[in-house]
């Protein structure tokens, strides 16, 4: 339901380069889990149209913990990406253009039609004030996809894991200040741009009056992405020197300790909402709430780890790419495509047809079947719109190539690059 049966093995091939230089290919292991998170994130999506009966509440409940998954996997995907390409590129400038090119496009188009996805299921009065008041999680990417890469040339991986942890660390602390101890500036009838700035970076506090709706507070996924870059440049390393075995070791070493600091962040969490008459039950509880982005996090990314080993194992080390793989592979190929038009396919025509909170979980599960078949069908479409598409850029530069070559000038690209734009999203 979720990639093409028809795609020949040679579209993967081994993770271990034939030359000096990167290779031009894809990092199947990576396609291949942004599908499954595709896929993932569907199933949450969906959750529109249970009916409210108790048994789907508590459903609902626990499907959203599972789907939570997506937006910090999605985002080390592309931090790891980007570290990748600083480890294996030839010329990172091209690199930048790259994640600038495709954050314009996250920002303009992907919001666009997100908004108008989403548009039946908000109570707006008009489509230009849902179009402004929700932030999604892809418009925190094209700010990071903007401003990341520019601080690589500046600042070295250690400084950057630093950074990293340092953000993830403390935005909660910064928000508890900020809610506790600055009333003033930030309350609901205080000075609005700076209650934007607050709710930008930290996050949205849906006790009170709000300026954002759906955000993705940039600072703790700015910490997650600039850590996962470093994770990527270790990656790149493994691949160029055929030690991807060890890089997937690496990985499993450190899911037990994620793990570990997980369980004691829910523990803190518990132990201040049992204790409420502690001074420091109120901070204990904020701070370690049990959310995406707080005291769950390491165990997502925990899991996260743990699918990702299993597939490079699986793809780059053994070159296993059976059916299942390539049916994940289609959707995230194609990642972007496929995010944006399940939104379409599980929440807009739904609610257009009047099924929201209409479905009980088998006609649920029967709909998502036909959903995801539906999806399936319009990703084949666009991938092979794509290769047409490819085919007739490369043969367009080979013959720009021979041209020089034959006017004895050097091409203004390089032939070793990987291909950016069809890997950030």
């Amino acid at each position: 339901m979720m990639g093409s049966l028809n795609l020949p093995t040679l579209l993967h091939r081994p993770a271990v380069p034939t030359s000096p230089t990167l290779p031009q290919r894809r990092i199947g292991a990576i396609d291949v889990v942004r599908g499954l998170l595709i896929c993932l994130i569907t199933l949450g999506h969906s959750h529109i149209l249970l009916n409210d009966s108790e048994f789907n509440q508590r459903l609902v409940l626990i499907l959203s913990k599972i789907t939570n998954l997506g937006t910090p996997a999605f985002t080390f995907i592309s931090g790891m990406l980007l570290g990748y390409f600083e480890a294996t590129a030839s010329d990172f400038r091209r690199i930048q253009q790259s994640y600038f090119k495709r954050a314009l496009q996250l920002l303009l188009f992907a919001h666009l039609l997100i908004a108008a996805g989403t548009y039946p299921l908000r109570q707006e009065s008009s489509f230009a004030s849902a179009f402004l008041h929700y932030w999604y999680v892809t418009d925190t990417l094209a700010i990071l996809f903007i401003v990341v890469p520019v601080l690589f040339v500046k600042v070295r991986p250690a400084g950057r894991l630093l950074i990293g942890i340092a953000c993830l660390s403390l935005w909660k602390l910064a928000l508890f200040f900020l809610i506790g101890f600055a009333p003033i500036a930030f309350a609901p009838t205080g000075f609005a741009p700076l209650l934007l700035v607050r709710e930008f970076l930290f996050g949205v506090n849906f006790q009170g009056n709000h300026l954002l709706s759906d955000t993705y507070p940039m600072v703790p996924l700015f910490g997650l992405f600039l850590t996962a870059t470093v994770l990527g440049n270790r990656f790149g390393q493994a691949v160029r020197g055929g030690r991807t075995e060890g890089f997937v070791k690496e990985l499993k070493k450190r899911i037990a300790p994620l793990l570990l600091l997980s369980f004691l962040m829910v523990g803190l969490w518990a132990w201040g909402k049992r204790h409420p008459e502690s001074p420091l039950s109120g901070i204990l509880r904020m701070v370690f709430y049990p959310e995406k982005l707080s005291a769950l996090l390491p165990f997502y990314i925990a899991i996260f780890f743990l699918i990702l080993a299993y597939y490079i194992q699986k793809i780059e080390v053994q070159g296993k790419f059976g059916p299942m793989e390539r049916l994940f592979a289609l959707f995230g190929r194609i990642s972007l495509f496929t995010y944006v038009a399940q939104y379409f396919v599980v929440q807009t025509f739904p609610s257009l047809l009047g099924w929201r909170n209409s479905m009980n979980l088998p006609e649920l599960l029967l709909y998502l079947f036909g959903a995801m078949l539906l999806l399936y069908a319009a990703a084949s479409v666009y991938s092979r719109f794509l290769k047409r598409s490819r085919r007739t850029d490369e043969t367009h530069a080979i013959r720009v190539e021979r041209s020089l070559s034959a006017k004895k000038v050097s091409p203004l690209y390089a032939s070793d690059l990987p291909q950016p734009r069809r890997d950030l999203w």
